[in-house]
């Protein structure tokens, strides 16, 4: 136990640290005072986008006196719409020039903003133009959320139901029901995302989502005391699977996340590192049926260099309907250590190399359709990632987890032959005396490591 509480000493220290600071903020953050406001971003991650998934609905959360008074969602159609109908465009930065090769090739808008999986820069990009389409709400920041933390909320609410549609949504049907009211058709009562509901409630397509997230804050609102801490528990999970990701435009509230690296950022440290960050651009909600498995096999030879042979398989075997084009399209980027070489590529059809966020980028697009698989194959190298000091070498290697992604994934590192491993970080386990194995879902950012002698 006391060896125990002893490693968890730095994350304690941090997370103290980052409270002090975060202090002279939390009054203005929590609208004590003044009512804040956050463009809340409401994200389906079976149209996978960089961020956690398509933006189909957006709101304003407003804090008053420490509590959340007020958070109401609608169509995002219902602000983009009628910007463009004025013949007004917004012109794409020219760090995503290939999305309109794809996509909506006449104007940028708020629902694609979010095309790089660094979330402030996304978030950043998501108010300028909320505020550019005519969104008149003066906000502090910017919070995404994803489904599983609405399903994993439902575990302790339990069932919500819609009287309005007389339907009963949980954690098993949530999605299921969404699309249908959405996308299925005159037999779900679906309308048109163009017209406002007569009720208000959102658009007709998106009026059961609204009345769903009305009756699903009403239910939170009612939470017994006993239940707060199993709610929070959840909220601060979230923070780590990047199931919610927040951005505060005060510098000193967002570099408390970024201590706590709860940012969301495309992060660059000095060792190994490596980001897969894919983006639907079909359009369909295919992601939820598609298994997605990450192999990579690391052999680190005596200088320290790192040659990667990383697959990336894309199997779409999972039943259920996709409500869209039956062709899944995906644009691919990789992020890599600044200076990494990429000697070998097969399995995409690339679109080039970049610098960005501090990495090395590689980028490739590839399509599928139900029933196939598709493997990625990239072998590329990082170079003086292993580092060598008194006690030895020591290879440490992030793996950061896209927001809304599910991915299983398995590394398998290789030492040179007369090095032996003396210690495992981050969940690695021995594979022989110079070799280590991590295999599991990647459902959040991985820190792995060896230390080792020899070599």
């Amino acid at each position: 136990m006391v060896t125990t509480f002893q490693s968890e000493l730095p994350t304690l220290r941090t997370w103290l640290d980052a409270a002090g600071k975060l202090l002279p903020f939390l009054p203005a953050m929590l609208g004590i005072g003044t009512p804040a406001h956050y463009l809340v971003e409401v994200l389906d991650s079976t149209e996978l986008r960089p961020t956690g998934g398509f933006i189909g609905n957006y709101g304003i959360a407003t804090f008053s006196g420490g509590r959340l008074t007020s958070a109401r969602i609608t169509d995002v159609v219902l602000l983009d719409h009628p910007y463009a109908l004025k013949g007004q465009r917004i012109p794409y930065p020219p760090a995503y020039s290939w999305f309109p090769n794809y996509l909506a090739w006449e104007s940028w808008s708020f629902r694609d903003s979010n095309l790089d999986a660094d979330f402030p820069t996304a978030a950043r990009y998501g108010e300028l133009n909320y505020q550019r389409e005519g969104g008149n709400v003066p906000v502090l920041g910017v919070i995404a959320i994803t489904p599983a933390l609405i399903q994993q909320a439902l575990a302790i609410t339990g069932p919500i139901y819609v009287p309005e549609y007389q339907e009963t949504v949980t954690a098993q049907n949530l999605v299921s029901l969404i699309h249908f009211h959405q996308l299925g058709g005159r037999a779900a009562g679906e309308g048109s995302s163009y017209i406002p509901s007569p009720d208000g409630h959102s658009s007709e397509r998106k009026r059961f989502m609204e009345l769903l997230a009305e009756h699903f804050l009403a239910r939170v609102q009612q939470l017994s005391s006993s239940a707060m801490p199993q709610f929070l528990h959840v909220l601060t999970n979230a923070l780590r699977t990047k199931d919610v990701e927040v951005y505060f435009d005060a510098g000193g509230a967002e570099n408390v996340l970024q201590l706590l690296h709860l940012d969301g950022t495309i992060q660059s440290p000095p060792g190994d590192h490596l980001f897969i960050v894919d983006t639907n651009v079909s359009p369909n909600k295919a992601n939820s049926f598609i298994v997605t498995t990450v192999n990579d096999q690391v052999t680190i030879d005596e200088q320290g260099n790192a040659v990667h042979r990383t697959t990336i398989s894309y199997a779409w075997t999972l039943p259920g309907r996709d409500y869209g084009v039956h062709l899944y399209r995906d644009y691919v980027r990789v992020y890599a250590p600044s200076g990494s070489t990429l000697s070998a590529q097969d399995g995409w059809h690339p679109r080039g190399a970049s610098t960005a966020f501090g990495c090395q980028v590689w980028e490739g697009f590839f399509s599928l359709i139900y029933g196939q698989t598709l493997t990625i194959t990239l072998v590329w190298t990082s170079y003086s990632v292993a580092k060598k000091d008194a006690n030895g070498w020591h290879y440490q290697y992030l793996l950061q987890r896209q927001a809304g992604a599910q991915r299983m994934l398995k590394v398998q590192v290789m030492l040179p032959l007369r090095a032996n491993v003396t210690a495992k970080l981050g969940g690695f386990v021995s594979s022989g005396t110079h070799a280590a194995i991590l295999t599991e879902s990647w459902d959040k950012d991985l820190s792995v490591g060896l230390d080792y002698h020899g070599g």
